[in-house]
């Protein structure tokens, strides 16, 4: 099996790697992830559009506000979505907090109306017994379930302190569109 090549391409603001992966992958496996530099271990990964890159690293995220909801994941599992050449962000776990609060239904109203400030979506059990709280959109059909509880966070305060790396992930057939699109990077900054 091929390694994964890492160049640094650089330093500031964050670590910004170039990745060459092997002819023809498709996403990450098991063995791939191993290949990652130690630091990363045990990072969230967040794969987004490449042409986010100026946004990230000025602002640390991709999403505006910054303390908006994000999904992130193992690189196994961010790596399946979207088009290479792919830009996959290693997030500090640690300044990702969970989108939502589970809570007893006998919850004091002045501690639920502080609570509403940063989690303002409500949701109450079949039986009334319980009270999940969100930062997520009341329409948002992934509030509660799994896909919250497994993918969903956010970053308080500023999300430069939890990028840890930027990956620019790309295969040899892909060198055409990562020079186009570093070259406009290049252009806009």
């Amino acid at each position: 099996m091929m390694k994964l090549i890492y160049s640094l391409l650089c330093d500031k603001p964050v670590p910004t790697w170039l990745v060459r992966v092997p002819e023809g992958t498709h996403f990450f496996t098991q063995d791939y992830s191993s290949d990652l530099p130690i630091e990363l271990l045990g990072c969230q990964f967040r794969g987004v559009p490449l042409s986010k890159l100026g946004t990230v690293l000025s602002t640390g995220i991709d999403v505006e506000p910054s303390d908006s909801v994000i999904f992130s994941s193992d690189i196994q599992k961010v790596s399946e979505y979207g088009e290479w050449p792919k830009l996959l962000l290693a997030l500090e776990a640690s300044h990702l907090k969970c989108t939502f609060m589970e809570m007893d239904s006998t919850i004091a109203d002045k501690e639920l109306a502080t609570l509403f400030e940063t989690y303002p979506t409500k949701r109450t059990s079949r039986d009334g017994t319980r009270i999940w709280l969100s930062r997520m959109s009341s329409e948002d059909r992934r509030i509660a379930p799994d896909y919250e509880v497994n993918y969903a966070k956010w970053i308080p305060g500023d999300a430069i302190n939890a990028l840890k790396a930027a990956l620019i992930c790309y295969r040899p057939e892909d060198e055409e569109e990562l020079k186009s699109a570093v070259r406009s990077f290049a252009q806009e900054s």
